[in-house]
């Protein structure tokens, strides 16, 4: 046995003896050996880089020794799926080269090279030399849905789901005036999502915005909205196609149609049956092979074979559109106020209040008040242009009327700030019993008429005998004298007033009144009115105003 020192070389030869004593005699070495104890090394990686994601269907591995290890008899290609003990070969070769390795399954890959040298000696690795992760299917993002309409906050959106961690998630929106339809521009958002929250502002008032969302994942997967491409297997339970994002109305991208849908049917991998869009209302017109889309609901209904076209179960359908995520209208804008307003009395105390609809105005609410003092109460809401009141009792009653948009704002300034609605008193007749009959006031009425005729002639009778009577010449009558304390006392209650004017209201656009004599309640009147009335009490008199 012969021990001897790594990494070094031994040359052996070997000298014969014969019997004669003669010993052989050579000028060089018969072998020579190197021991050689160490295991050699390689080294693998990939010809695209390094990459820990790619969406690309294969890369390509080379190998080469590593530091000296130039006595490399063989290397060994290996490969698994990370978390399986168990490694797979692709191959193995007895020089440098490289390898194309394509994976039909999406996941996390290690690749490594292994080697044997001439000595025998083996490398061994317990890891790869390359880590990489295949992922070739596009992220899916959903955001939170949002309403129709925004108000004056500003708008929020929200991540809903994610199939995946993302790299970046890109975001558009585009914008049309309320009500049109055209042509639609898209503009990115630069703005962080932070926690997955994305808050938008200085949106614009009476403008619908549009959003779409582009996420792109780790491997550079995109999954854009113009246009979004899927395909899906159709089987015998199905009627429609519910589609991932809400399609664009084809006028909004400048086509005449939005949607292209082809059909493999025999699952050849060819979609070699082209269909077309039915643009109409009558799903019962579509012909064989026509298919309609519901642009409101994010559908696409097929027909029953005859009228419009009928998938073959387990076929294959591809669908190409433009499509866009959310969709919401700005409104920070009330309803127009009630300008135009009327009222009618019927039956001397019911009336009906009618006005003109404001523009955006959706309903409206129902207020009144007792007087100028008292808060305005709301009473009743209804979307009718009208509304009735019964059985108002004698005197002033305020109204008016609020309208609601439909956002919920409200506008209070209706067209002269109220409407002010006046009931007569009711004039009851009265009789009066004259032992079990009554008598009807009409014939109280006729006797007041006849004794006042009656009285007037009597005093002509008597006045004609007055005159004959009278003496000739100067007569002395006695004149009874008011003492002054009762002239002063009478010419106060003679100019006492049954009005006043409330303080500092007759220099404001309502004159406000105060009822002296009868309720001293307040009440509003018109300052050219010579006669004035107590809508509370009835109290009738003249104006407190100067001049009236």
């Amino acid at each position: 046995n012969f021990t001897g020192e790594n990494g070094l070389t031994y040359r052996f030869k070997s000298i014969s003896l014969d019997t004669l004593g003669n010993l052989e005699k050579k000028g060089t070495y018969d072998t020579e050996m190197r021991v050689d104890m160490e295991n050699p090394k390689s080294t693998l990686w990939l010809a695209e880089g390094d990459l820990e994601f790619t969406n690309l269907d294969g890369v390509t591995i080379k190998w080469k020794p590593g530091d000296n290890s130039s006595d490399i008899l063989e290397y060994f290609i290996e490969y698994r799926i990370v978390g399986d003990e168990s490694w797979e070969d692709l191959g193995s070769f007895t020089s440098i080269g490289e390898y194309w390795f394509s994976p039909e399954i999406e996941g996390q890959y290690e690749i490594r090279s292994r080697t044997v040298d001439f000595a025998g000696n083996s490398e061994d690795k317990d890891s790869g030399d390359v880590s990489l992760t295949f992922d070739r299917v596009k992220p899916s993002l959903t955001l939170a849905a949002i309403d129709s309409l925004t108000g004056g906050e500003d708008l929020i959106l929200a991540i809903e789901y994610t199939s995946e961690n993302l790299s970046q998630i890109k975001l558009e929106y585009a914008r049309l005036p309320e009500g049109t339809e055209d042509v639609l521009v898209w503009d990115s958002i630069d703005e962080e999502w932070d926690n997955g929250t994305m808050e938008i502002r200085n949106l614009v008032d009476g403008y619908t915005y549009y959003f779409r969302i582009n996420p792109v994942d780790l491997a550079s997967n995109e999954n854009p909205k113009h246009p979004l491409e899927f395909t899906l297997l159709w089987n015998s339970n199905m009627t429609t196609i519910e589609l991932p994002a809400v399609p664009l109305k084809p006028v909004t991208i400048g086509k005449i149609r939005n949607m292209e849908l082809t059909v493999d049917e025999d699952l050849d991998g060819v979609y070699e049956r082209t269909l077309e869009e039915f643009t109409g209302t009558d799903l019962g017109a579509m012909k064989a092979n026509q298919y309609w889309v519901d642009y409101d609901n994010a559908r696409v209904i097929f027909g029953d074979g005859t009228d419009g076209y009928l998938p073959p179960t387990n076929s294959s359908i591809s669908i190409v559109y433009h499509a866009y995520d959310l969709i919401t209208t700005i409104d920070t804008t009330p309803a127009q106020s009630v300008e135009i307003i009327e009222y009618l009395v019927e039956d001397r105390n019911n009336v009906t209040i009618t006005w003109e609809k404001p523009q955006d105005a959706t309903s409206f609410i129902i207020e009144n008040r007792k007087n100028f003092t008292t808060p305005w109460i709301a009473i009743d809401t209804t979307e009718s242009l009208e509304y009735h009141v019964t059985n108002l009792s004698s005197g002033y009653h305020y109204y008016r009327i609020i309208s609601v948009d439909r956002m919920g704002y409200t506008n209070s300034e209706m067209e002269g700030e109220m409407m002010e609605i006046f009931i007569e008193a009711e004039i009851i007749p009265s009789t009066v019993d004259s032992g079990s009959e009554k008598i009807a006031p009409e014939l109280y009425l006729a006797a007041v008429v006849l004794l006042a005729v009656a009285a007037s002639s009597a005093f002509y009778m008597l006045r004609g005998r007055e005159q004959d009577l009278q003496p000739e010449g100067s007569v002395l009558v006695p004149v009874e004298v008011e003492s002054p304390s009762e002239q002063i006392s009478e010419d106060a209650d003679e100019t006492k007033s049954v009005f006043s004017v409330k303080a500092g209201s007759e220099f404001s656009k309502q004159v406000i009144f105060i009822c002296e004599i009868g309720c001293q309640s307040e009440f509003s009147g018109d300052d050219d009115d010579e006669e004035i009335m107590c809508p509370h009490c009835g109290m009738i008199g003249d104006t407190p105003l100067t001049g009236k």
